[in-house]
């Protein structure tokens, strides 16, 4: 009996140590089970609190894109911080307001590129931490050679690349690796059109000779319908590789123009009225009430422009500045393909549809010479000029060309018939350079405005204005005029709306002068006042200047940088290029041989036809200002 309850002791003894110890691994376990739910619930928020800070910090940034403080928040019961100090492990670079590349790489050692902020946002809650590394650039969501909310469609021979940046010369022929070597940029089409199941694909190319799409560039498109199409099946054949086909998430602005446009309706208006003949330069402010028609180029000096109805340029728009319209926007002929040392990268604004149309110009100037004996005899003169150019191979010849091309045939011979020629492009220094009426360039202007009606015929003014920017290539700065100026004698000088040179009498009458009754040698600036002086690159300058410094290697390196995008057939009269940026909240339509340099953003269609080349320049992206959002382009947990 004993022994049974020894046994039963014993056996309860046993039991209780069992019993205590499943219920101490219990109560361990329970505890773990509760720390680690406790971490994980800190882990979660204090992630949450980090994208709440990446949210807080892009928000300032896009009001003050030169915010460098220290940020702190908290966010339900989890904290977040920011700072620039790169003392510490996490720490951020801002390097929006910069076009170059930052000088303080990121806490991870990348380097930060131009208009781009290197954010980490580091979110605490307890013992838990989490940091987040975002990547954000201006107008991100605009970042492609084209960007519509419409179908793209595309004809023809049609190039479409990217590059970080270009420079500010008008070298629109160069390819993107030749523009810059070390810096292709994502170029790219993207459309948001949503494609209906059998209907059209959002981008689509309906044959040609060619389409070439840049090493980085990509074709993209958003969700379509089930059965529906994004990208024509050409060009998928073409570029399997390089399509997103209906994964695009990238949102593309709504930007109000026309509230843009009549906050600048307060600027003064822009002289001249509705209609404008010649260049139209814009150096400030101005508005105008109503439509604005420009039978010339319009140039942009860091000056705004407002229009509050259409704008149509018989000519290009060139530059820097921006301009904002209402209405819809028509660019006949574009910008001519000469190099010149003017800086291009405008922005437009249009609250309509964009029409950018090229013209075959040189077709044209052979059958308006065809019936124009003086006209034809200039023309073969002028080729002939461009081919002694072409084979000169020492300094004194190029530049002699050059004085004929621009300047006059035979030296210092002034019949009193021949009548002074004056540019109607500024210099650098905002004179216009002077030259003869019997200059081989200036020849062919006189004929073509001989014309009865040339200033409202687009083909006719697309020709003046590829030949003067080639008057302009070739141009001798020496002897300068400015607008208003006084001469030794006494006599107020001013330019004519077709800019020959004439007198100002008392009564503000003008007549024009010719070489035998006032000598272009009283209205030098006098001295060696280049017009190019503060250019850099000797490849910019004039040749007389190049002559002067005694350097003949120059004179070449200029002579085949003309010759290499203006070839002697002058075929490139009838190459046309815009240079910046254009947003229009209506479609957009390019034709014939029409470059765009820089980014094209629609909210409807856009139509390229006819040999269109666009490469994306993603430094123009700055030109939008603040009317473009910040976006993130990468982010990861660090």
């Amino acid at each position: 009996m004993k022994r049974s309850r020894g046994i039963v002791f014993v056996s309860l003894l046993v039991v209780i140590v069992v019993v205590t110890m499943l219920t101490v691994a219990f109560l361990a376990r329970s505890r773990g089970t509760l720390f680690g739910a406790a971490s994980y619930r800190d882990g979660v928020r204090a992630e949450q609190a980090a994208r709440g800070g990446v949210n807080h910090l892009i928000a300032i940034l896009e009001n003050d894109r030169d915010f460098i403080s220290d940020l702190e928040g908290k966010l339900e019961g989890a904290t977040y911080g920011v700072t620039f100090n790169p003392g510490n492990p996490y720490f951020s670079v801002n390097n929006l307001s910069n076009p170059g590349v930052s000088t303080q790489t990121s806490c991870q050692g990348y380097k930060v590129t131009g208009h781009t902020a290197d954010l980490v946002v580091v979110g605490r809650c307890g013992q838990s931490r989490r940091a987040l590394r975002v990547v954000v650039q201006q107008g991100v969501t605009a970042g492609r050679s084209v960007a519509a909310v419409g179908r793209v469609r595309l004809s023809g021979r049609v190039e479409v690349d990217g590059v970080t940046a270009a420079g500010d010369r008008a070298d629109i022929f160069k390819t993107p690796m030749e523009l810059n070597p070390e810096g292709q940029a994502p170029g790219g089409i993207l459309s948001k059109y949503r494609g209906l199941s059998g209907g059209p694909p959002a981008i689509e190319w309906t044959g040609g000779p060619s389409f070439t799409l840049g090493q980085l560039s990509r074709l993209e498109t958003a969700p379509a319908e089930s059965g529906g199409q994004g990208v024509s099946t050409n060009l998928v054949a073409l570029y399997p590789d390089k399509i997103v086909d209906q994964g695009a998430a990238d949102a593309i602005p709504d930007i109000d123009v026309a509230a843009m446009v009549l906050a600048g309706m307060s600027s003064p208006p822009l002289p001249g009225g509705s209609t404008v003949i010649g260049y139209v330069q814009v150096n400030d402010q101005r508005s105008v009430s109503g439509n604005l028609t420009v039978n010339g180029d319009l140039m942009l000096s860091q000056g705004t422009l407002y229009v509050n109805g259409d704008l149509t340029v018989n000519g290009g728009i060139s530059g820097i500045g921006a301009l904002y319209v209402a209405g819809d926007v028509t660019v006949n002929g574009g910008n001519a393909v000469i190099q010149t040392s003017q800086p291009s990268g405008a922005a437009l604004f249009v609250g309509g549809d964009v029409t950018l149309q090229g013209i075959d110009a040189q077709g044209y100037l052979d059958s308006l010479a065809a019936g124009n004996a003086p006209l034809a005899d200039a023309v073969t003169k002028l080729r002939q000029g461009l081919e002694e150019y072409a084979e000169a191979q020492d300094a004194p010849t190029m530049w002699w060309n050059s004085v004929k091309m621009a300047k006059h045939l035979e030296p210092w011979d002034h019949p009193n018939s021949q009548t002074p020629w004056v540019s109607p492009i500024p210099g650098p220094n905002g004179t216009f350079n002077t030259g003869r009426s019997n200059g081989l360039v200036p020849a062919v202007l006189v004929h073509l405005k001989s014309i009865p009606g040339y200033a409202s015929d687009p083909r006719t003014v697309k020709l003046i204005r590829a030949l003067e920017q080639v008057q302009y290539h070739f141009r001798h700065n020496r002897h300068n005029v400015r607008q208003g100026m006084r001469s030794l004698s006494g006599m107020q000088l001013a330019l004519t709306n077709d800019y020959r040179l004439a007198a100002v009498d008392p009564t503000g009458a003008l007549s024009l002068i010719s070489i035998g009754d006032f000598d272009t040698e009283e209205f030098v600036l006098g001295g060696n006042h280049w017009d190019d002086e503060g250019l850099e690159d000797p490849t910019t300058w004039t040749h007389d200047r190049i002559r002067h410094d005694s350097r003949p290697e120059v004179h070449k390196a200029r002579r085949d940088a003309f010759l290499r995008y203006n070839p002697l057939d002058l075929s490139w009269l009838g190459s046309s290029s815009f240079q910046g940026v254009v947003y229009a909240r209506g479609s957009v339509h390019a034709d014939t041989r029409f470059r765009i340099l820089g980014s094209l953003i629609s909210l409807g269609d856009v139509q390229l036809t006819n040999d269109t080349t666009l490469i994306f320049n993603q430094e123009y992206l700055s030109l939008f200002g603040n009317s473009l959002p910040l976006g993130i382009v990468h982010a990861e947990e660090i």
